[in-house]
């Protein structure tokens, strides 16, 4: 390879930070969702350093559409980090918060009535439905597609869960 096609190609491969990967699956998804884009030749990410390295033209906004389903978002390797917000400081926890609130309340309850009545084990079914409704959403929507990933088995565990009461 003549040494002004190498220089080409090292122009074409940009690095990006990616923020929010949860999971290998996920990171997996979003490469081959990133590979799909127009005007991207190849991608592959590196879930442990958190980039993703990109041969071809795209943009930033094209790469957050890529990951909208895990609200990951993308800057340039040259940026510098951005601060993130405290989790108990982040408006999408206030379901972990009622979730949490819901399930304490329950469990007192649960003392003073004793478990089978039927204030805790509402309770319990809110804090539930409040907390996981989104992961189980998603879930469903995988399982009816056959496409198992962490929201799938959640559901399943949710599921499986619910079925002993």
């Amino acid at each position: 390879m003549s040494e002004q096609q190498t220089k080409l190609s090292e122009q074409e491969m940009k690095t990006y930070r990616v923020q929010g990967f949860t999971c290998t699956n996920c990171a997996s998804i979003f490469e081959n969702n990133v590979k799909e884009l127009p005007g991207v030749q190849d991608a592959k990410v590196n879930f442990g350093a958190s980039k993703v390295y990109v041969k071809g033209n795209t943009t930033i906004e094209e790469l957050e559409k890529a990951g909208a389903f895990e609200n990951l978002k993308i800057r340039n390797e040259k940026e510098q980090r951005v601060e993130r917000e405290p989790f108990w400081k982040q408006k999408e926890n206030i379901k972990v918060y009622i979730s949490a609130l819901l399930l304490v309340i329950s469990w007192f309850l649960g003392e003073q009535y004793g478990e089978e009545h039927i204030l805790p084990t509402t309770g319990y079914a809110a804090s539930i439905l409040i907390g996981g409704y989104s992961l189980f959403i998603k879930g469903l929507k995988n399982l009816s597609r056959l496409n198992f990933d962490m929201n799938t088995l959640m559901t399943i565990a949710i599921l499986g869960a619910c079925s002993n009461w």
